[in-house]
């Protein structure tokens, strides 16, 4: 049996009323398998109050996370639908060759005593695995904080030390997770990609129209940035390469 690991998610919102970016995609991969036709084919585990291991009431952590991707929750709802999470949990004993899946590697909360649940798990035999969907803080940790990298290198080793076999989205961020091994001798482990999902083509649906400024702009040389800028994120360095590229824009920049 395949089991995935929310703790990450339910420890963050001990402390955080709204999503941060790099917390939305285990939010979105929870919702998706709540979603699914056979939701108990993947059951949602986490860590409870007590830190045991215990299965997630569906209901009630659909719950939490409309609430939490609505936007801003008062403390007291919020911790109302927490509190009726962490109720709902049942106490779970892994067996050996069940798969324990976890997303917490790229999420930089630190889940008390999560490192003693995964060596519990090795020592029985249970297969782990890690979702990295994010490298940038293996690629460039120039963008974050100091104290934020400790964190997220932290539970980075800590999930390379316990896992069995990783899984990432893209084959940049698997090369990066090999190099990464490979540069501080770290034992290598595979890397599977699970390409992010992608929407059905629509051939009834009208083309969209590109507005004659974009077309212009796509004749030349520019930079998309995508995404969000984060305020936990947003570092010196962000603002000077944006002051830097406004410097030397071209007459139609802005």
């Amino acid at each position: 049996m395949l089991y995935l690991d929310v703790s990450d998610l339910l420890w963050y919102a001990r402390d955080h009323t709204t999503l941060s970016d790099i917390h939305r995609a285990p939010c979105e991969i929870a919702l998706n398998l709540l979603g699914a036709r056979r939701p108990e084919s993947m059951p949602l585990v986490a860590l409870d109050e007590t830190q045991t291991l215990g299965t997630v009431e569906t209901s009630a952590l659909r719950d939490l996370i409309a609430h939490m991707r609505a936007g801003y929750v008062p403390r007291p709802a919020l911790d109302r639908r927490l509190g009726a999470v962490y109720a709902g949990m049942r106490p779970l004993c892994l067996r050996p060759g069940d798969v324990f899946l976890t997303t917490g590697a790229s999420g930089g909360v630190a889940v008390r005593d999560m490192n003693v649940v995964l060596q519990d798990l090795k020592d029985r035999g249970v297969v782990i695995g890690v979702l990295v969907y994010d490298t940038v803080f293996v690629t460039d940790p120039e963008y974050f904080d100091v104290r934020d990298m400790r964190v997220l290198f932290k539970r980075f080793v800590s999930a390379l030390t316990f896992a069995d076999f990783l899984l990432t989205t893209s084959e940049f961020n698997r090369a990066s997770l090999i190099r990464h091994m490979a540069d501080r001798s770290l034992p290598p482990l595979p890397v599977e990609v699970v390409p992010l999902a992608q929407a059905l083509s629509s051939p009834a649906s009208a083309p969209a129209a590109i507005s004659p400024a974009i077309q212009e702009i796509a004749r030349t040389p520019f930079v998309l940035c995508v995404g969000a800028i984060a305020p936990s994120r947003s570092l010196p360095t962000r603002p000077t390469g944006t002051s830097s590229s406004r410097a030397r824009r071209r007459p139609w920049g802005r």
